[in-house]
C-alpha cells in the first residue's frame, strides 16, 4: 500500500469578515448598522482586546445603544420608586 504524498501549501490569507482595504485605507463594517467607515478613532472606539484594537460597532451606534439603555434604566427606576 502506497502512502499519499502531501505537499506543504502556502497558508491562505483569511481576511477578517468586517475589515477590508479600499483604495489605500482600511475600512471596517459596523456590526449593527452595516455601514462601512474608515478604521480610525473618529468612527470606532478603541478596544485593545479585539483583533485590530477597535470595537465592532461604530460610535454612532454605540451612542444610540447607550442612550436607549439609559432611558430604559431611568424608566424602570421611576417605576420602583
Amino acid at each position: 500500500m502506497r502512502r499519499k504524498h502531501y505537499t506543504l501549501k502556502e497558508p491562505r490569507f483569511q481576511p477578517y469578515k468586517d475589515i477590508y482595504i479600499d483604495v489605500g485605507c482600511m475600512k471596517k463594517i459596523c456590526s449593527k448598522c452595516g455601514g462601512r467607515y474608515p478604521l480610525n478613532d473618529e468612527n470606532f472606539s478603541r478596544d485593545y482586546q479585539r483583533e485590530y484594537g477597535y470595537m465592532s460597532q461604530c460610535k454612532t451606534c454605540q451612542k444610540e445603544y447607550q442612550r436607549s439603555r439609559r432611558t430604559l434604566k431611568m424608566g424602570t427606576d421611576a417605576l420602583v420608586s
